[in-house]
């Protein structure tokens, strides 16, 4: 995945997803085990969306108490598993600078009517972020936007761009070799952008989707999963034929 001389990043900001950071430790400690080197992130009220905010179904004007209950939660998780695991974690709240808050309102004062068109340094963060709406919102009528569906579609824009700088940033201070994520959610793919924008190979993780989902089968992938997963089913009918 890298030589042992770099650092292997995980990007998991959802350790409130219990399942998804016990892979990236279970996958961590393995690396640790053969000789890499590997930094996990943990997270504290850093982003305004993430997947965890999504597993519990909270509203996008999240109050600060329920969100800091959330957070404790989730912080609490990471610190627990990593210790249990041995690893060492970084926050991420403490990458941020005034630097990338400052981009991030300036980005976000000036968008787009049509958020499907926003892009920032030639990445179509509308686009990939328009995924999570349809998926979390269930809202897909992007043609004729209403007010709440485009405040709900900026949170996850702003919460992408705050990952794309956080993780270019680590990747400019850092020995970086390798950046693994958990699934392709918009804030993952931000990761994914950062490092790749360094000529950093990036990784995806999932579980074997067979069987709806094995739990007991993890898959790696140098790219997306629509890449490796459904360009394959789609050509399923030209083999077959």
């Amino acid at each position: 995945m890298a030589d042992n001389n770099k650092l292997i990043f995980f990007f998991c900001p959802e350790a409130g997803v219990t399942p998804h950071y016990a892979t990236h430790c279970i996958v961590g400690r393995t690396l640790s085990e053969m000789g890499h080197k590997v930094l996990l992130t943990y997270c504290y009220q850093t982003f305004e969306r993430c997947p965890v905010m999504d597993m519990h179904q909270l509203p996008y004007d999240l109050d600060p108490a329920t969100k800091k209950d959330v957070c404790d939660k989730c912080a609490g998780n990471s610190r627990g598993m990593l210790d249990a695991y041995g690893l060492q974690g970084i926050k991420l709240q403490e990458i941020v600078t005034p630097r990338i808050t400052n981009e991030i309102d300036r980005l976000v004062s000036d968008m787009p009517q049509d958020l499907r068109t926003f892009t920032y340094e030639s990445i179509r963060f509308g686009n990939a972020c328009a995924h999570d709406v349809v998926l979390a919102a269930k809202k897909y009528n992007f043609d004729k936007l209403d007010a709440e569906t485009r405040f709900i579609w900026l949170t996850y824009i702003k919460s992408s761009l705050l990952g794309y700088l956080i993780v270019k940033q680590v990747c400019s201070g850092l020995p970086v070799g390798a950046l693994v994520h958990f699934n392709d959610y918009s804030l993952m793919l931000a990761a994914r952008f950062a490092a790749l924008k360094h000529h950093i190979p990036a990784y995806s993780m999932t579980w074997a989707p067979h069987k709806g989902v094995d739990f007991q089968r993890l898959a790696i992938s140098p790219t997306i999963w629509r890449n490796a997963i459904f360009r394959p089913i789609q050509r399923l009918y030209v083999w077959r034929d």
